[in-house]
């Protein structure tokens, strides 16, 4: 699931306020997992989607590096001497 739902309806499906802490979306999805997850709710399972995708959306800034720190250049450039004639 790509997490494409927008930070206010993840947070709606959380049944959380605008600027919940991170403490607050675990704990928030944590209960929801508990009470929807397929194993306890046999018609859970889109439900649960719908949680994953909410908590993805809201702490995927947590596991994504950096766009610049990603970018090292420690090597010198491969195509420096490349001749296009």
């Amino acid at each position: 699931m790509s997490a494409s739902i927008s930070k206010s309806k993840a947070l709606t499906v959380l049944g959380l306020a605008d600027g919940a802490s991170d403490l607050e979306v675990k704990e928030a999805y944590r209960k929801l997992a508990r009470l929807h997850h397929p194993d306890v709710d046999q018609n859970g399972a889109e439900k649960m989607a719908s949680i994953n995708e909410a908590y993805e959306r809201l702490t995927r800034h947590n596991h994504e590096t950096d766009p610049i720190e990603r970018v090292t250049l420690t090597e010198e450039d491969p195509w420096a001497d490349f001749d296009d004639d």
